[in-house]
């Protein structure tokens, strides 16, 4: 059993987005028009963003096929309205003309929890939460780089966590994560 969303490039429906169940995974297969530029997909819906990853090239359309667990579909809309570029600051797939749009309102961000420091622990992102964008890493956890130091923010239930050298506690998307910075992939 599948299902069919629209994909929407630059607000018009440019291509389709397949979902379908293969066992304990979820297979997202999408197809859309080459727009002549990088695309970066993502599944909308209630509000929320799921990133699904970049498009490639193949016979003069651009498509991902990708496979996901339950556990990396955690963060994703509960229901899927439609597929579009990621980032996108709305999650309304119609796109209203400059003069009936409403005066958009800076969001408010919560400053970063604060950490014990640790000596000789890598430095921790200090800007604004809303600043950093976090990659899913397939495992259930996030990665991102900051400063030219790459971090990796794996969910506090994990059992086993080193957390003596967490860098700091973060809430991601609703779910509590301990962030490490890295050093040739492994945690510092």
């Amino acid at each position: 059993m599948s299902e069919t969303y629209p994909i929407r490039i630059n607000g018009a429906k440019k291509g389709t987005l397949t979902v379908s169940r293969e066992g304990l995974t979820t297979r997202f297969d999408a197809k859309c028009e080459d727009p002549g530029t990088l695309v970066r997909l993502s599944v909308y819906g209630g509000g929320r963003e799921g990133y699904l990853g970049v498009m490639t090239p193949e016979n003069g359309a651009l498509t991902l096929h990708r496979k996901l667990t339950r556990a990396a579909l955690a963060a994703f809309p509960a229901e899927i309205e439609f597929a579009a570029e990621a980032g996108r600051k709305t999650a309304a797939p119609e796109q209203k003309p400059e003069s009936e749009r409403p005066q958009e309102k800076k969001p408010e961000t919560a400053a970063p929890v604060q950490a014990a420091a640790v000596p000789g622990a890598a430095p921790k992102p200090r800007e604004r939460t809303g600043d950093v964008l976090w990659r899913d890493a397939g495992d259930g956890s996030l990665f991102t780089v900051y400063k030219n130091q790459p971090y990796r923010a794996i969910p506090m239930a994990a059992w086993g966590l080193p957390t003596e050298r967490m860098v700091e506690k973060r809430t991601i998307n609703g779910v509590e994560y301990a962030i490490f910075a890295l050093k040739d992939g492994k945690i510092v």
